[in-house]
């Protein structure tokens, strides 16, 4: 019952008007002064009584029950110690945090998220607690701060009124779900701060058909934040401010993400560096934290050291380009092989979105990963090379103009590198050229090879574009006594 509070004055006041005053003031006083009060029990023992209080949570006024110090405090073996009782500001759970035994004691810190409610002085062998061991500490001005704080979930969580104002932290390796109560039960005025700092990708997912930001769910990506608040207005019962983090890449960035013959079996295994690319379709980052290692003699599975093949075509097939991608699969960054150039067989196997091809890799006749080196260069290119070149063309030079199919990843263009040779017993040329250039008669001024004296031979080594069956044109002014033609390696811009 509420009470109004009139300053008593006895010089002033008549004595029932006095006392009137005394009672009602001392009332109104009393509710603040009891709430959380700490004493003794009314048969002293090793635990002191909390008396009940409030917190204020937002829109909302919680009670929380008188309550005993659990477990009964212990007494110091050897030297007093100074004991502190605080309260979650959370919970309403009060809590004891032991001091350390000293011959001049000091108590221990409040704990973060606590307010402090008393301090109890101890003595060795002392066997109750009573008034004057206790020392009042509260502070009334915390006591409505129950908002404001930070929770950390490390699993799928659903949202309560209380957790109004609060900074909500997700952090897991893998995706996690943050369920928004119905509008209804949060009510309009309610907001939170939601911040993801795992891996996995946190989707806020409201109540049945409610929308947040007129969407059905919204993900957040690592080191992403928002704050979301309430309106309870149909059609509209979510929206967000504020939302930051990493912030989307330049459309078609690539960094890192370099790939090599893994180690641990060279001939199956390719290693991934960390890195990051923006997705081919320009929606996602893809960032990849720590390295990864894929198999491509087994179907794909999430994970280092998992299956890297899509499932179709499985096995793994002979003499066959194989692409490896980096994507997303249910909010996990992943990596693998497919023999497709936009890794359709990834996505229609294994649900794989997002994707960003990150380089390319070429089988041989016994179905084993062909060795190479490659490193990142200038603005995210890899610079590839074959450990032992292949010899893509053996007398081919006539003075008809041909093309030939070198060992660059099919489905893309590339810069190619290689070397020629040619033997004539009498003057000859020949040249290499991209597919759009011209088919022009060799001569000397054009050559690439010359044979310049009968008997002799020419070498050289050139840099050409492929178009995306790999292909380059040659031409000769006639056909020499032998020509033979390598690739060993090639710049891929990962575009």
């Amino acid at each position: 019952m509420g009470q109004t509070f009139i300053q008593p004055d006895f010089t002033a006041q008549l004595n029932t008007a006095y006392k009137t005053n005394i009672d009602s003031s001392m009332a109104v006083v009393g509710q603040q002064a009891a709430m959380f009060a700490p004493h003794e029990q009314v048969t002293p023992n090793m635990t002191i009584k909390i008396d009940e209080g409030r917190q204020y949570s937002g829109r909302l006024l919680n009670v929380i029950a008188a309550q005993n110090t659990s477990p009964a405090i212990v007494a110091p073996s050897s030297l007093p110690r100074i004991d502190r009782v605080t309260i979650d500001r959370v919970t309403g759970n009060f809590g004891v945090t032991t001091g350390a035994e000293n011959a001049t004691p000091v108590a221990p810190a409040v704990l973060v998220g606590h307010c402090p409610i008393a301090q109890i002085f101890l003595n060795p062998g002392q066997t109750v607690i009573v008034n004057a061991d206790i020392t009042d500490e509260r502070d009334f001005t915390l006591f409505g701060l129950r908002t404001g704080l930070h929770q950390k979930h490390t699993s799928n969580y659903t949202s309560t009124p209380n957790d109004n104002q609060m900074l909500l932290e997700f952090n897991l390796a893998t995706p996690l779900e943050f369920a928004l109560a119905a509008a209804s039960v949060l009510r309009e005025g309610w907001f939170v701060y939601v911040h993801n700092s795992g891996n996995g990708v946190l989707t806020i997912n409201p109540d049945g058909a409610e929308l947040i930001d007129n969407e059905s769910t919204l993900t957040l990506n690592r080191d992403e934040s928002l704050i979301i608040f309430c309106s309870a207005v149909a059609g509209v019962e979510f929206w967000t401010v504020g939302r930051s983090g990493i912030s989307d890449m330049p459309e078609a960035h690539i960094n890192g993400l370099n790939l090599s013959n893994d180690a641990g079996d060279d001939e199956h295994d390719i290693l991934v560096t960390p890195g990051e690319a923006r997705s081919t379709n320009d929606v996602a980052n893809l960032i990849l934290t720590v390295a990864q290692t894929k198999r491509i003699d087994a179907s794909w599975t999430t994970g280092d050291n998992g299956g890297g093949l899509s499932s179709t075509p499985h096995p793994v097939l002979a003499s066959t380009w194989y692409h490896m991608f980096i994507f997303t699969i249910s909010g996990l960054v992943e990596v693998g092989f497919d023999n497709s150039v936009t890794g359709a067989n990834l996505a229609s196997d294994h649900s794989a979105v997002n994707l960003r091809r990150i380089g390319s890799v070429l089988t041989d006749g016994p179905k084993n990963i062909i060795q190479f080196r490659s490193r990142e260069i200038e603005g995210g290119a890899l610079e590839f090379w074959w450990e032992t070149s292949i010899i893509d063309g053996a007398d081919i030079l006539s003075s008809t103009a041909g093309n030939v199919e070198l060992s660059t990843p099919l489905g893309y263009q590339v810069e190619a590198f290689c070397t020629a040779h040619m033997d004539d017993t009498g003057t000859a040329f020949a040249r290499y050229y991209p597919q759009f250039a011209t088919d022009e008669t060799v001569a000397r001024a054009n050559a690439m090879i010359r044979n310049e004296v009968g008997g002799t031979h020419g070498n050289v080594s050139f840099r050409v574009q492929t178009d995306t069956a790999s292909l380059i044109r040659h031409r000769a002014d006639s056909t020499p006594d032998s020509d033979d033609l390598s690739t060993y390696g090639w710049i891929d811009p990962r575009r």
